[in-house]
């Protein structure tokens, strides 16, 4: 399971036992890290709903709904999370990073395209339909 948050991974340390521990960023610091995310500096009255939304979206439907002002307790950093909103916040989150990456990606993509025609060197058909496959790859 560690493997699957591997954004958050602090280097592994050796605890108290002798053992190897691995530590996760907070709640807290994952929750306003989403919240910057969708958001950016927004104030509270949007960005603790948008975190909601996207924190909901994948908690199973059996489990109990998340509320503002549960979401509120997180990014305040008040609130032990119960598992499933753990998965949930880590989840959020990855997904968040995925998208800002994928369209920065694109973003530069595209700019070194229009650079290149600009500066006389156009790309060639081949090389424009890779590109193209690399960006809607990428969405």
């Amino acid at each position: 399971m560690l493997e699957s948050f591997s954004n958050f991974e602090v280097p592994p340390r050796t605890g108290a036992s002798g053992g190897v521990e691995y530590c996760v960023a907070s709640p807290k610091q994952a929750s306003r890290e989403l919240g910057d995310l969708l958001c950016g500096d927004a104030p509270a009255k949007i960005v603790i709903p948008a975190v909601r939304r996207a924190v909901a979206r994948h908690i199973p439907n059996d489990e109990r709904p998340l509320t503002e002002r549960r979401v509120r307790s997180m990014i305040a950093g008040e609130a032990s999370l119960r598992g499933h909103e753990a998965v949930a916040l880590w989840a959020a989150l990855r997904q968040e990073r995925r998208r800002v990456s994928r369209t920065a990606f694109a973003h530069a993509a595209n700019r070194i395209k229009r650079e290149l025609a600009v500066r006389g060197a156009p790309l060639n058909s081949v090389q424009s339909e890779v590109l193209s496959g690399f960006l809607e790859a990428a969405e």
